[in-house]
């Protein structure tokens, strides 16, 4: 009887170790998927007049996050700030048109590939 009940304990805590491995269950995950922006929020900013309301939304779903993993911790501050400096232009009534193509190539592209990927991989 104790070799059973050993055996069903181990098979819970194995269970609950992969589950816990597989990225699905952590706080970075979560908290981007009970965001409005979580399932964009890494993806280029295209704009078409959507104005400062929408990359907000980007920066307040990273910021709900707080810490990122360490993995990803400069990537997550290269696209942080892209996403601010296009949300400062577009308040200042600019048209961040640069801004914006540089999340098709550079080093914003790249973060955001890195963070778009590391989403899908970790928490989907």
């Amino acid at each position: 009887m104790r070799a059973r009940t050993a055996a069903i304990a181990l098979s819970a805590a194995s269970m609950l170790l992969l589950a816990g491995c597989s990225g699905g269950s952590d706080a970075y995950c979560e908290t981007l998927r009970e965001q409005p922006a979580g399932n964009y929020v890494f993806n280029p900013y295209i704009g078409w007049g959507s104005g400062p309301a929408e990359v907000d939304s980007r920066l307040a779903a990273m910021d709900a996050v707080g810490e990122p993993p360490s993995d990803i911790a400069d990537e997550w501050e290269a696209w942080r700030a892209h996403l601010t400096a296009i949300s400062e232009a577009e308040t200042a009534g600019e048209t961040p048109t640069e801004l914006i193509a540089a999340a098709s190539s550079g080093e914003a592209a790249d973060a955001g590939t890195a963070l778009s990927e590391h989403y899908v991989d970790a928490c989907l």
